[in-house]
């Protein structure tokens, strides 16, 4: 799963400053995500195909709270993404 950080919706420019939050608010909760793209702007969750539900469950769980937290002062901003979570329900609006 992917997520390509940018900017508020009139700019649109890659955001790679708060990747690397978001990225450090995931691993000081546990779960180690890569930042990557041209601008090192995208996030990357590699979960090994072997994971238990169990644990699936916790990182996205993990993942929306680091996204409440890092997103908050940008929230009327915020654009839905076109990814979509299935069996499991990750929404920032919540």
């Amino acid at each position: 799963m992917d997520n390509q950080i940018v900017e508020p919706k009139d700019t649109r420019k890659p955001a790679k400053d708060l990747a690397v939050r978001w990225r450090k608010a995931m691993l000081e909760r546990g779960v180690f995500m890569q930042t990557c793209g041209h601008f090192g702007h995208v996030l990357r969750f590699m979960a090994p195909l072997i994971i238990s539900e169990q644990l699936l469950a916790r990182g996205l769980e993990v993942y929306a709270k680091a996204v409440k937290g890092i997103l908050e002062p940008y929230r009327p901003c915020l654009v839905e993404s076109t990814t979509p979570i299935q069996n499991n329900r990750l929404s920032i609006n919540e």
